[in-house]
């Protein structure tokens, strides 16, 4: 069933009237193109006929002698095929000429009238039952008295072609030729083209119209193909895709931005059940630790003091969690927010200074020295200023963490093609080579040395921000030999 309001129906009419304007069109170009054609033939024939005519008249009035009387008699003899009589001989030669002439252009046939100069009919073709061209041609004399006749002209009456030629004859006096062929054959050529036209246009438009349906169904495939695969879709699975093998380039485009918006769909809800299922995860135990301080504290009563005790555990544990959702709130959008970045060309060098003096208060209460390694000049670095901070207090931060009282953190800047390394090494208990491929994942955190892990956030945030920066971070570590963090940045 056709529905009027679909895609399909609409582009099928579109298609059906745009090529129907363009045959009516064109049809009317051939049409007016034939018709030029054949009244531009005629009008050749009309001049052809109104030259030999001429010329015999001449040759009559030639044989005949000059004079009024010869220039009728020649007319009346060549015009309505009567009188003068001339000698055997010459009569044989002029008349057989005539005759050639009469048969090749069909001058029985037409309609011919020549008069003087004033307008005044000399000689007429025999009535042939066409008043409105012997009143055509009436007007046209009186027109000629007025202003006379200099050049063919041709018109059109009814259903004659006239020409109306000025010629000079013998007798050296300006006449007017007035010839009128009917238009019977070129109106049944034209009539007939009509019907041609008027029988083809609504063929080609019914099979076209079906050819037009099939290349629409083609054409529209995709779009079917995108709204199947979009039922199809769920929370549950995003993995399908419309193919774009086979589909013309417009609608390739159209079936990639699906697909990608379905990547990007499926990145976002991979994203939210990552971040449901850490938060599930890290929050599960100090809700249950809290749980588990609020009930002890109510099942009896108790002295103010541990009634404080469970507070305050229940406040450390709340901490944690709000760290925790912040973490991971920024870890967020640092991943699916590229617009948090702002980036700007600054003085690496004068940067890492600053961040080296902010560390030292860090780690002034385990009396750790923090070294950076003098550069030989300014070292502009294209980047985030706020974000790239964040990533360099987090690797210190780790390394103060995991280094022993009275250690040493050095920071170090260098260049290696085109890229910016910055280097972050301590001397603290290093890293397990087991640990080293998972350290960069959330949530990752083990306790080495006694010393205590945070989140296992910070290395993730910080890996986020060096992609964001199109960087990386490497790391080399032995177990009791400290750890070497590298960020790698593109130089600008």
């Amino acid at each position: 069933m056709i529905k009027l309001n679909s895609i399909n129906f609409k582009i099928s009419v579109l298609y059906v009237l745009l090529l129907g304007l363009i045959l009516v069109f064109f049809s009317g170009i051939l049409y007016g193109s034939v018709r030029y054609i054949l009244y531009r033939n005629l009008d050749r024939e009309l001049w052809d006929k109104a030259h030999e005519i001429t010329e015999m008249i001449n040759a009559y009035v030639k044989v005949m002698g000059p004079g009024s009387r010869s220039v009728k008699a020649a007319s009346r003899k060549v015009i309505r095929l009567e009188g003068v009589s001339l000698s055997p001989r010459t009569r044989n030669e002029i008349e057989e000429r005539l005759l050639k002439v009469v048969d090749k252009y069909e001058l029985k046939e037409d309609y011919a009238q020549l008069t003087d100069a004033k307008g005044v009919t000399i000689v007429r073709s025999e009535d042939q039952g066409t008043k409105l061209l012997d009143e055509f041609l009436r007007v046209q004399n009186a027109v000629s008295k007025k202003g006379g006749l200099r050049s063919p002209r041709y018109q059109t009456v009814g259903n004659f072609r006239l020409i109306r030629m000025p010629v000079v004859l013998k007798d050296k006096k300006a006449y007017i030729l007035q010839i009128a062929t009917s238009l019977e054959d070129i109106d049944r050529i034209l009539q007939e083209w009509l019907v041609f036209i008027g029988t083809a246009i609504p063929v080609i438009i019914f099979f076209a119209s079906f050819l037009g349906r099939i290349f629409v169904v083609q054409i529209l495939k995709p779009v079917h193909q995108i709204a199947d695969t979009a039922e199809k879709i769920s929370h549950e699975d995003l993995a399908l895709r419309v193919q774009a093998e086979g589909v013309d380039e417009e609608m390739k485009h159209l079936v990639n931005a699906f697909n990608e918006m379905i990547s990007r769909l499926e990145t976002s809800f991979k994203h939210i059940q990552e971040f449901s299922s850490h938060v599930a995860h890290e929050l599960k135990t100090p809700l249950a630790v809290i749980r588990g301080e609020s009930e002890l504290a109510l099942r009896k009563e108790r002295e103010p003091a541990e009634y404080r005790r469970a507070l305050e555990s229940n406040l450390k544990e709340t901490d944690r969690m709000i760290k925790v959702i912040e973490d991971l709130l920024l870890l967020s959008r640092l991943e699916y927010e590229s617009e948090v970045y702002r980036f700007e060309s600054f003085d690496l060098v004068k940067f890492l200074e600053e961040i080296r003096e902010q560390s030292e208060i860090l780690s002034a209460s385990k009396e750790i020295e923090v070294a950076l390694e003098p550069s030989a000049g300014p070292l502009f670095l294209k980047g985030d200023p706020l974000h790239l901070r964040r990533l360099f207090l987090n690797l210190i931060d780790n390394a103060i963490k995991f280094t022993p009282s009275g250690g040493r953190i050095h920071l170090r800047i260098s260049k290696r093609d085109s890229c910016t390394e910055v280097t972050v090494s301590d001397n603290g208990a290093g890293i397990a080579p087991a640990d080293l491929p998972r350290i960069f994942d959330k949530f990752f955190h083990r306790d080495r040395n006694g010393a205590v892990a945070g989140n296992g956030l910070g290395l993730a945030i910080a890996q986020s921000i060096a992609r964001a920066h199109r960087g990386t971070i490497e790391v080399a570590s032995q177990p009791d030999q400290g750890a070497t963090f590298t960020v790698v940045l593109p130089s600008p």
